[in-house]
């Protein structure tokens, strides 16, 4: 296999390859194909999974969300997860809860750290192609339950996880004071 995985329509392809099943020429052919269909769905699923991790590319510290004039922060849904320095507010409804107050309602802006959902295509090559493995991977398995049979390993997958983090290493803006704790929790599997 080509060591491109350059957006999603290849992906997709790449899974269908895992499983011998032959390509299609579009992202319109989904509907046309279920294994298509299927192999987009568990893109998505291992795409969310990953992203959930938190990386550089889909990571902002300071985002600042702003209440409306009732006082409510509403959250957009390509929001994955989010924090604040406390770890006094949390999404419940997609809206922002002060669990400390026990309130849905603000007065005043809040800065908290935020983990998006961000589209396949506009991901890195390293992560691109680690959520690609893994998803044809865990594809393979629930559409041949057959681990051994041919395409990608765990190892394939382990390595690719290693590439991909070792590529937001030299792309990531560590300070002395996060350095150590978070270079820890990016190598690590």
């Amino acid at each position: 296999m080509a060591d491109s995985f350059k957006d999603k329509l290849y992906a997709i392809n790449v899974m269908l390859q895992n499983i011998n099943e032959l390509t299609i020429d579009s992202l319109e052919d989904l509907d046309a194909v279920e294994e298509a269909r299927i192999a987009d769905t568990v893109l998505d699923e291992v795409k969310t999974d990953v992203l959930s991790e938190g990386w550089d590319i889909n990571t902002d510290v300071d985002w600042e969300f702003a209440p409306d004039t009732s006082g409510i922060i509403s959250i957009p849904y390509n929001v994955l997860d989010l924090s604040d320095d406390d770890g006094n507010v949390q999404i419940r409804e997609w809206k922002l809860y002060d669990t400390q107050n026990k309130t849905f309602e603000f007065e005043d802006v809040q800065t908290c750290k935020v983990i998006w959902d961000v589209d396949f295509n506009n991901l890195t090559h390293p992560i691109r192609k680690y959520i690609n493995i893994k998803a044809a991977r865990i594809f393979q398995v629930r559409m041949i339950g057959d681990r051994n049979s041919f395409g990608f390993t765990e190892k394939d997958e382990a390595e690719a996880k290693v590439n991909a983090r070792r590529s937001e290493n030299r792309t990531g803006k560590y300070s002395m004071r996060t350095t150590l704790a978070t270079s820890l929790n990016r190598t690590s599997l």
